[in-house]
């Protein structure tokens, strides 16, 4: 994984998002590896489209809440300590 220069803040492309969305990339892995680190900035109302990650997903919320739903429930995660979410590996899910 590699921490590169700073790119400018993006918006999140509309097949993978409903609403604004703005991404920040931080650090992305190289050669095989789908690893990546992120900020996502979601406005109100706006979410992902569902979706899975081959390799699990963990989310954690910095500023506000964050409702996720996967597998016909839905979670909130809250701006706390604990305020982090493990996705399985596969799960379809909705942030």
């Amino acid at each position: 994984m590699e921490h590169g220069t700073k790119r400018p803040t993006a918006m999140g492309p509309s097949d993978w998002f409903t609403g604004d969305v703005y991404v920040d990339a931080v650090a992305e892995g190289h050669g095989t590896s789908p690893a990546m680190v992120a900020f996502v900035h979601f406005t109100p109302g706006a979410r992902t489209a569902w979706h899975s990650h081959s390799i699990g997903q963990s989310l954690y919320v910095t500023e506000g809440e964050g409702p996720t739903a996967a597998k016909g429930h839905v979670r909130v995660i809250e701006d706390q300590p604990s305020g982090k979410e493990e996705v399985e590996p596969e799960e379809q899910e909705l942030d």
